[in-house]
């Protein structure tokens, strides 16, 4: 039995996520905020066609479809058992006729005669890290979506539990192949737990379903940021970000930090991240039309460029004072990613955050203010929201 049928045969036996009571009721949205995937994507309409790659029972599909309720959802997973459950789960929910599910394997080089193309996003979480043919997945995501798509993959890190606890519990006796129930285990699992400095998330308890996928099985993928990166490039995908560094980075806009990190593109910052600090788990966004890294180095070219506030950030505005060079108190604040930046910043910024539509160059919204600023001081406050992800830069070409 190849490893490819051993994967198969383990999700037939134990369906997963497994359906409870109140799990199917309410699906939980389990990815990254979708404002943070919108803003980080700069896609300004809603996405028509979404592929769930690899969904399972349904639960991802269906939080999708709750979110994007005029989308057209397609859920696909090589477990007819997962896929049987799914719709069976479909018929006892209102409001989502929009979702199809089908039988299909995601590396198959039939993938699209099965589920179709002209997919605007594609969300893979939780899957690639337990099949071998991880390669193939990625040409036929490249394949499936439209030429402006995106693909959010959601996969293991380098520090996910299983990277040391399997080779501890071979060193307890255990057979890591195919998971097998017991006191035993779970003491074992307790062991780990206990002795675990980097505080694993409570796993001794948690349900066979998810023990038999995220840490037992045939084989599991705990690869470094640049190891996905590489498989995403040679299918034609390009690195957007990484939520997990996005969110590591609110500390450095304290005390300026963030200009050590200029002329970085986010995709590049938050490569840097990953080396400083890896992650347990990637939320990671691709595309497949590279996005130009605004010209950092010259100031005065990025003023030629066109500034737009995204929707990840909610503001009070203060009045306007027309006093362009005093400090004033803002606070921006999203509620989607948990975040609270407090700033203190001149009032020629805040206006330009304030009219950040992305019809007018910086230079444009620079004049109508009357007012001169330094063009490696706009260049570096820009710099600043460009990383919190507040503001997009297009260029006017």
């Amino acid at each position: 039995m190849n490893i490819s049928t051993e994967v198969r045969r383990s999700y037939e036996l134990r369906p997963y996520p497994v359906v409870g009571k109140r799990i199917w009721n309410q699906p939980r949205w389990r990815l990254p905020p979708p404002k943070w995937i919108e803003a980080m994507w700069q896609r300004v309409r809603v996405p028509e066609r979404i592929l769930v790659a690899g969904c399972g029972t349904g639960m991802e599909a269906f939080a999708i479809a709750r979110r994007f309720k005029h989308s057209e959802v397609v859920g696909v997973d090589f477990s007819p058992r997962s896929i049987a459950i799914a719709r069976h789960l479909q018929k006892r929910q209102a409001g989502l006729r929009h979702v199809r599910f089908v039988v299909g394997d995601i590396t198959t080089r039939h993938l699209v005669n099965t589920v179709g193309n002209d997919f605007d996003l594609i969300s893979c979480h939780g899957v690639l890290s337990y099949i071998p043919q991880t390669r193939r997945a990625f040409d036929n995501f490249a394949r499936c979506l439209t030429p402006h798509g995106a693909l959010y993959l959601g996969v293991n890190g380098v520090r996910h539990f299983s990277a040391t606890w399997r080779p501890a519990l071979a060193k307890l006796g255990f057979q890591l192949a195919e998971f097998e129930d017991g006191k035993e285990l779970r003491q074992a699992l307790r062991l780990c737990e206990a002795l675990d400095s980097h505080n694993a998330p409570r796993i001794a308890n948690r349900g066979a379903e998810y023990l038999a996928g995220d840490l037992f099985g045939p084989l599991i993928h705990n690869w470094p940021l640049a190891r996905w990166m590489s498989l995403a490039q040679s299918a034609g995908l390009h690195f957007l970000g990484s939520y997990y560094a996005h969110r590591a980075l609110r500390p450095i806009f304290k005390d300026d930090l963030y200009r050590q990190l200029l002329p970085r593109s986010r995709a590049e910052t938050h490569m840097f991240v990953e080396l400083l600090s890896p992650s347990r788990f990637h939320s990671l966004l691709f595309v497949t039309q590279p996005r130009p890294n605004p010209p950092w180095q010259n100031a005065s070219a990025l003023l030629r460029w066109r500034a737009r506030s995204t929707d990840l950030y909610t503001c009070r505005w203060p009045k306007r004072r027309r006093l362009w060079r005093k400090l004033r108190r803002v606070q921006l604040k999203s509620v989607s990613t948990n975040t609270v930046v407090d700033l203190s910043v001149p009032e020629w910024e805040l206006e330009i955050l304030r009219q950040a539509d992305g019809k007018q160059t910086l230079e444009q919204l620079l004049a109508g203010l009357g007012k001169r600023v330094p063009a490696n001081v706009v260049r570096d406050r820009v710099y600043s929201h460009y990383l919190l992800v507040s503001v997009n830069l297009v260029s006017a070409d």
